[in-house]
């Protein structure tokens, strides 16, 4: 929203929409103003009034006295002083150029007769400088005024606070124009306010009563309190107590403890709100404060019982309820024992009157803590005692509470300081995934598990894991070698890479391939006959395994997966002498792998392996 200089307010910036009907039948036609130097973009018109004083915020009632909204009447000036500013004539001059634009609009489009009818809500008298009657943004349907109030002290203030004389600056939208069936009414709304409060004028009481003229109406009370009716034609005995020689109000004031605002539900509709307020457990020790208020509680009770009896009859005293839980249940059990005062609540506006407020006098809203725990201090009112036909209950009212958010518990799972030093060495030591996307092996369904790279690595592994970067596939026994890293599949690399060159060099570099796959092949056979020992003592495989073998070697073919070992710098990857993996030998597990990568990982974290590895790469070649 931005707003418009006074001067811009012409026929030529502003703008009259088409106009729109309603369910009523009526007409409306949105106003808007050209913002911007050579454009004709539309926006909302909003001006700004100068800072001046205002009558306060004033109801606009219908024809049958219902609140239909607000206004904020503020004159323009003040004409006991003379002339107005330089600052309010102009503002004078804009809110009459701008009737003058809507007037002649009217007349244009709906005839003299409707532009003749026109109502601004600019009030001028002889003799008196104008008033602006600007409406306050209200909804009808939650009953508040939406138009923000703010002021030099607080960022919000509550609009009915300001009902009094007051200094404002508001910022005014031109909304629209309504064409009703009697007239056409022009729609000024405020958007914001920033108010600022004066002080107002304390009336010095002169009606005070004379000594025997107070003794007349004490006398008088106490003959009419059994008799005295209240709105709804219920009974009400005023309960007060003694202050010296006068009689005032009965305050009593709570412990400061856990409590809630809860709603107050008379039948199927809510008639108020009450504090959930426990004042005694048969599980926890009550302290001095405590037991005293309780006691307290007990005996207000205990004198209204007796008046009731002595006054209405055993009957009448019986049926009294007093605002105080039972201390035990319907089985004999002691329970938690809670009172409920209510709020002094007004059913009209359907507003808490009962003051709240935390440190530093701050008030606080009461809904912020509807079924919400609190600590709570309380000053409570005993009222009195109404009687409703065979209803009869003591009313006790919350004058003001003093409230505290309810702090949850602190936790108690905290590390110590060598546990906190532990724990960031480890978290130094972990491993970061980095998952590889957009492959997946070749025949399974299922991508390989994610590569893993040591963020750290311990001195101590450093040899171990250079030995592992060098395992030569070939020195692992039982595996069936990849596709990528036969002999044949290295041939035939060799074969293409060297088609380009002569005929001469490409007989050579073949009968080198042969010599060196000769040669590999003379290993390969040794070391399977020193395996086919070990088979036969029994050491390594066990029966049925072999089947197994082929089977994976047939599902492994055609692997192009790079081989890759994932270790943890926790892991102790040094050869100790210790029993044999309980799980057996990577050979006797080999079932349980999907992928040529997983059961490489299973030989690098088996021992027993990594033993039988070492052996192979420190026999001397023949």
């Amino acid at each position: 929203m931005q707003l418009s200089s006074l001067k811009s307010i012409t026929k030529y910036n502003v703008i009259f929409e088409e106009a729109t009907t309603n369910q009523h039948g009526h007409q409306r036609i949105n106003i808007k103003a050209k913002h911007g130097l050579g454009e004709n973009k539309a926006g909302p018109l909003v001006v700004a009034s100068p800072f001046r004083f205002s009558f306060g915020v004033q109801p606009s009632l219908s024809k049958g006295g219902d609140v239909t909204g607000y206004t904020l009447p503020t004159p323009l000036w003040n004409h006991q002083e003379g002339e107005p500013t330089r600052k309010e004539f102009e503002f004078y001059n804009a809110l009459k150029e701008l009737k003058h634009i809507c007037y002649e609009h009217l007349d244009e489009f709906y005839g003299t007769d409707v532009a003749e009818s026109i109502k601004f809500p600019l009030v001028e008298k002889e003799g008196k400088a104008p008033v602006l009657y600007p409406r306050l943004m209200y909804s009808q349907k939650t009953e508040k005024i939406r138009t923000l109030f703010h002021s030099k002290e607080e960022s919000k203030v509550e609009p009915l606070e300001c009902l009094d004389y007051c200094k404002v600056k508001m910022t005014i939208v031109v909304d629209s124009i309504y064409l009703g069936d009697e007239y056409a009414s022009v729609q000024l709304k405020v958007n914001d306010v920033y108010v600022h409060l004066l002080p107002q004028r304390q009336v010095q009481p002169l009606a005070v009563l004379e000594e025997d003229e107070f003794e007349e109406e004490e006398d008088f009370e106490d003959e009419e309190t059994t008799y005295k009716k209240d709105e709804f034609g219920r009974r009400r005995i005023n309960i007060k107590a003694r202050h010296g020689d006068k009689t005032g109000p009965l305050m009593i004031a709570t412990p400061f403890d856990v409590s809630s605002v809860e709603p107050t539900w008379l039948g199927c509709n809510r008639v108020g709100y009450h504090m959930s307020f426990p004042v005694w457990s048969p599980f926890e020790e009550q302290t001095q404060k405590q037991t005293n208020f309780y006691n307290a509680l007990k005996e207000l009770k205990s004198l209204c019982y007796e008046y009731l009896d002595k006054v209405y009859g055993r009957e009448t005293a019986e049926s009294m309820n007093f605002p105080m839980s039972k201390a035990q249940d319907q089985f004999g059990f002691s329970i938690v024992q809670s009172f409920y005062p209510k709020f002094i609540y007004s059913r009209k506006t359907d507003k808490i009157n009962t003051l709240f407020h935390t440190r530093g006098m701050t008030k606080v809203n009461p809904l912020d803590y509807y079924h919400k725990h609190c600590f709570a201090k309380m000053t409570i009112i005993v009222d009195y005692i109404v009687i409703d036909g065979d209803d009869v209950a003591v009313q006790l009212k919350v004058n003001d509470i003093y409230v505290e958010p309810y702090l949850s518990r602190q936790p108690l799972a905290v590390l110590s300081e060598d546990e906190q030093e532990d724990d960031e060495t480890e978290v130094s030591g972990m491993f970061r995934k980095r998952p590889k996307s957009g492959w997946t092996l070749p025949g399974y369904k299922y991508p390989p598990p994610p590569h893993l790279e040591p963020l750290a690595i311990p001195s101590k592994d450093l040899e171990t894991f250079n030995k592992l970067l060098s395992i030569d596939p070939n020195t692992v026994p039982f595996y069936p070698l990849p596709a990528a890293l036969s002999n044949d599949s290295e041939s035939k690399e060799c074969s293409s890479s060297s088609s380009s060159s002569s005929d001469s060099e490409e007989e050579d570099n073949l009968d080198k391939v042969e010599e060196e796959g000769e040669e590999e092949e003379d290993k390969l056979e040794e070391e399977e006959a020193q395996l086919e020992y070990l088979r036969r003592d029994g050491k390594d495989l066990e029966e049925g395994e072999e089947e197994e073998d082929e089977v994976f070697e047939e599902e492994d073919e055609g692997c192009e997966v790079p081989l890759e070992f994932p270790w943890s710098a926790e892991e102790d990857l040094e050869v100790e002498e210790e029993e044999d993996d309980p799980e057996g030998c990577f050979c006797t597990r080999q079932r349980r792998y999907r992928t040529s990568t997983e059961f490489l990982n299973a030989i690098a974290e088996c021992k027993n392996t990594m033993k039988y590895i070492d052996s192979v790469r420190s026999r001397p070649k023949a």
